[in-house]
């Protein structure tokens, strides 16, 4: 593209937008902040990429000291940008509800910030979004149901934030789903069986939290399932024999809940596994042989459960006394898990 085209092309509209953007985020404090606000194209400035006629498409400045309020703000009428990442700085304020003037917008990445409020049930009119990390901020309130109207997304973070309510059965909608966190917030709702129609999943955490009710069998379909962690919430009843189909699991995370019965012999099926965690729970019965059988042949690193005279464990790392919740950590590294005598025990 010849320059000059590129330069009137990205000077006038993108240049006034990002002109303001950098005013309202602080850009003289910037790590790096080269030719931005010069007369260079804005495609040539620090964190800026452009197509080939000269339109912007991505918007990456993780990690650079951005701070303000608000940063979006600015950015909602750049309207052929697909690709904004924020993260690791230190920006305050809200996602505009006006975000959705953004069509084009794929990727969103805000996480590590200081970002707070609701994220707007407008981005369910953002068709095109793949990707929307929010994790660890100080976003509240509740999941928006909208969301189950962005059927390309694939990956939802949302932890360690402050959202409360349900888990929106509606993301059963979203098919393309292949990473699902909200580990660390204060969600109270169940587990929605409409889940198990997203059959893409690799990665679930929705550990910390304080989800009740049922394991859905309908989630034995996440053939693809790496990370599984339901940690940390008031689950109960039984874990059922259908999440042995988890065939490339590496980590299964289900304690400090209060399963009950006994630990399914399907669950030895999940021969990648590395990390079993059943601790603080209220099962019976005997660790199956299969799961020990991947401790002392396979790639198992760590089993943890709870060891009383209810529940016998040939091969456990750690042994824990029920109901003690002593862990803060999701480490798979057995010298820390820590149980303790517990005086009302």
């Amino acid at each position: 593209v010849d320059e000059d085209v590129r330069c009137d092309c990205c000077s006038f509209g993108q240049r006034d937008i990002l002109t303001d953007f950098f005013g309202a985020v602080k850009g003289d404090k910037w790590k790096n902040s080269t030719n931005w606000l010069t007369m260079e194209p804005v495609c040539e400035w620090f964190g800026i990429t452009c197509d080939d006629d000269g339109s912007i498409s991505r918007i990456e400045l993780p990690n650079n000291s951005v701070s303000g309020s608000n940063p979006l703000d600015a950015l909602v009428h750049l309207d052929t940008v697909r690709l904004i990442d924020l993260q690791d700085n230190f920006l305050k304020g809200t996602v505009p509800s006006d975000i959705h003037l953004m069509n084009d917008l794929q990727v969103l990445v805000l996480m590590e910030n200081s970002m707070s409020s609701t994220i707007p049930t407008e981005i369910g009119m953002m068709k095109d979004m793949r990707v929307l990390l929010l994790n660890m901020n100080r976003f509240s309130q509740t999941i928006p149901s909208e969301l189950g109207l962005l059927t390309s997304l694939a990956k939802f973070d949302v932890k360690a934030n402050k959202m409360r309510g349900s888990i929106p059965s509606e993301l059963g909608n979203c098919r393309e789903f292949e990473h699902f966190s909200i580990a660390g917030n204060a969600i109270t709702s169940t587990i929605p069986s409409e889940l198990g129609l997203l059959t893409f999943l690799n990665y679930f955490a929705i550990g910390k939290n304080s989800i009740t009710g049922t394991i859905p069998t309908e989630i034995g379909s996440w053939r693809n399932m790496t990370y599984f962690a339901l940690f940390d919430n008031s689950l109960s009843s039984t874990i059922p024999s259908e999440l042995g189909r988890f065939e490339n699991a590496t980590s299964f995370f289900v304690h400090r809940n209060y399963l009950t019965g006994v630990i399914p012999t399907e669950i030895g099926n999940l021969t990648k596994i590395e990390a079993f965690r059943f601790e603080n729970n209220l099962l019976s019965g005997t660790v199956p042989d299969e799961i020990c059988y991947h401790y002392n042949f396979g790639d198992l690193q760590v089993v943890a459960s709870d060891c009383t005279e209810k529940v016998e464990c040939a091969c456990c790392d750690v042994c824990c006394p029920v109901l003690i919740r002593t862990l803060d950590t999701e480490t798979i590294d057995a010298s820390e898990i820590v149980c303790k005598e517990n005086e009302f025990f």
